[in-house]
């Protein structure tokens, strides 16, 4: 029953794997501000969910499909930054220079991070919805 509810709610322990038909089934998370390291490489994140991440990249940082990642993940909350270390495969690269990489096995570490994150990114919403 606790496993149907966390994957209702996009968080159950169940590890992407590297897939030719990768299509994201959960909710992305866009419009923050958040950048991914790759390497000695900063990039701005357009968008991501409990399975992957989609960065911009330019033209003289294109990754390999298939290619293994470390990334840092840093969002960029007013009170405190939330980083989060995470391996990722790249999936896919579109024309309009964005990356989409998929999670390679969260640690318990990394899915308590991403939880904060969301935590921050619900309350952010609603302190926004307050003054309205």
């Amino acid at each position: 029953m606790f496993d149907n509810v966390l994957s209702f709610f996009g968080l159950a322990n169940d590890d992407a794997s590297f897939q030719g038909d990768f299509r994201r089934k959960r909710i992305r998370y866009s419009d923050l501000n958040a950048e991914v390291v790759v390497g000695k490489n900063s990039y701005p994140v357009h968008d991501w969910d409990m399975n992957g991440i989609a960065f911009e990249t330019t033209p003289d940082n294109y990754m390999d499909v298939g290619t293994k990642v470390q990334m840092n993940i840093r969002f960029n909350f007013p009170l405190e930054p939330i980083v989060v270390e995470q391996e990722a495969v790249i999936f896919r690269i579109a024309q309009r220079g964005i990356s989409v990489a998929m999670f390679n096995g969260i640690q318990p570490t990394a899915r308590r991070q991403f939880e904060r994150v969301l935590d921050n990114l619900y309350t952010q919403k609603f302190l926004e919805s307050q003054v309205a």
